[in-house]
Formats: C-alpha cells, structure tokens, sequence
C-alpha cells in the first residue's frame, strides 16, 4: 500500500479524499484515514513541499529537515520563517505551481485544495 502525505498539519486539513487503484491507496493523513493502515503497512511518501521561494532559504529549509527531520524543533522552527512560500509537487511528478504566498499556512491550504482537485486525474 502506498500512502502520499499531502500535510502533516493535520489541525489545518480539509476533508479526507481517498482513491482507491488497484493496489495503490492515496489519502490525507489525518485521524480520519487511521483505517486504511488496517490493510498493510503503508509506505509514506511526500506529495509535494511548501518551501520557500528564496533559493538560499530552499536549500537551507531541504538540508536542516534533512538533518533533523519533519518532527523536530529545527523544523517547527523553519515553519516560522517570514519569506513567501511555494508549492513544489515534484515528488508526485507534478510541477512547481506558479502561486506565491506570504504565509505558509496559506500555501499548504491551496497545497490540499491542488491535491484534491487533480487526484481524480491519477496524476498520483
């Protein structure tokens, strides 16, 4: 079973959309979708990356998680950051959206919304 992880906020999470193809099962994780482990083992994999636009912030943001992980103080820290924020779906095959946002809260909501609109497309 394969699982996308579109967010790991899952505080700021819209309704769970699921797909079922095949083998392949693809969902927002949340407390919602704590069933479908019920069918295997998942393996959890990004869907994209809200990440910051600046190329040196980037680079910075992808070595600290590297580093420490998603879990971790240094990336509860990098969340925080004043810069603007895109939407990277390259680890699903997707592109990098042309959107900026101010807020990263705001990028991981069009994130979902982008999710959700194109997953009934099997682009995932």
């Amino acid at each position: 079973m394969l699982l996308y992880i579109v967010s790991m906020e899952v505080e700021r999470m819209q309704p769970v959309t699921v797909l079922i193809d095949g083998k392949r099962i693809i969902a927002l994780e949340s407390e919602h979708t704590q069933f479908l482990r019920s069918f295997g083992e998942p393996t959890i994999r990004r869907a994209s990356h809200v990440e910051p636009c600046n190329p040196a912030l980037r680079f910075a943001f992808h070595l600290l998680r590297s580093l420490f992980g998603e879990h971790s103080k240094v990336a509860d820290f990098t969340r925080q950051w004043p810069c603007l924020w895109r939407i990277n779906m390259a680890p699903t095959g997707g592109p990098i959206l042309p959107d900026v946002y101010r807020e990263r809260a705001q990028a991981i909501a069009a994130e979902i919304q982008y999710f959700n609109e194109h997953i009934s497309e099997g682009r995932f």
